[in-house]
């Protein structure tokens, strides 16, 4: 039998955990390096950049939802509670 903690779904989403912080890093890192931009640039990486953040952090809730859909013991930790 295989360990779903070793491969599976529940691996791959807990492996995405920290690419996607390292890409929401970047994009703020984008964000404020904008600001030293001229305005007439400025404004477009800005945008830009925060959008991006925005769908990396909604690719990061639907990440914790497939964590939670297919941790091995969830069963467990919905009678109970997760942890924080």
């Amino acid at each position: 039998m295989s360990n779903p903690y070793e491969e599976g779904p529940f691996r791959q989403a807990s492996d995405m955990e920290t690419p996607l912080a390292a890409v929401a890093n970047m994009l703020r890192g984008m964000a404020l390096l904008a600001e030293k931009l001229d305005d007439d640039y400025a404004g477009v990486f800005q945008y830009m950049a925060w959008h991006a953040l925005d769908q990396c952090e909604a690719a990061e809730k639907m990440r914790c939802e497939v964590f939670r859909l297919t941790h091995p013991r969830r069963a467990e930790f919905d009678k109970g509670g997760w942890p924080s």
